[in-house]
């Protein structure tokens, strides 16, 4: 009689234990969803914001040196537009891609004197809201 009391005391605390345990386990599992949810946005758009600002500062120099802003991001690697003061080393590696977070190539247009270096997002087109929204520097 002595161990039908304990099992039920067992049962009466394991109970509410278990309960307490599935609660908790459904709340990091959804927090952990969530987590990952915003760490797959943020990181691309911080990753494309960052190199947005690293190809910026290229540009800037390039412009020092050759009075204009090249006519394309491959001019960053090789002196393309036959500037005399280019370089004498490259303002970008042979390596670049100049790929946003998303694997996708940015977009470059000179306008005047100025430029529009563009991320369109994860969704590789213009527009779009969250991570398709399209991340720009725009100088004029």
């Amino acid at each position: 009689m002595e161990d039908l009391s304990r099992q039920k005391k067992f049962h009466k605390y394991g109970g509410e234990d278990m309960k307490f345990v599935i609660l908790s386990l459904m709340t990091v599992f959804t927090f952990s969803s969530f987590g990952a949810d915003f760490v797959n946005v943020a990181l691309p758009a911080s990753k494309t914001k960052d190199l947005i600002h690293k190809i910026g500062n290229m540009l800037s120099l390039y412009k020092h040196d050759c009075q204009t802003f090249p006519t394309s991001l491959a001019a960053l690697k090789q002196n393309l537009e036959n500037c005399k003061n280019w370089g004498p080393a490259p303002y970008a590696s042979a390596s670049w891609d100049f790929k946003d977070g998303w694997n996708n190539t940015l977009t470059y247009t000179r306008v005047s004197d100025g430029y529009i270096l563009k991320s369109l997002g994860a969704d590789g087109k213009e527009g779009g809201i969250g991570p398709n929204m399209d991340i720009l520097s725009q100088i004029k």
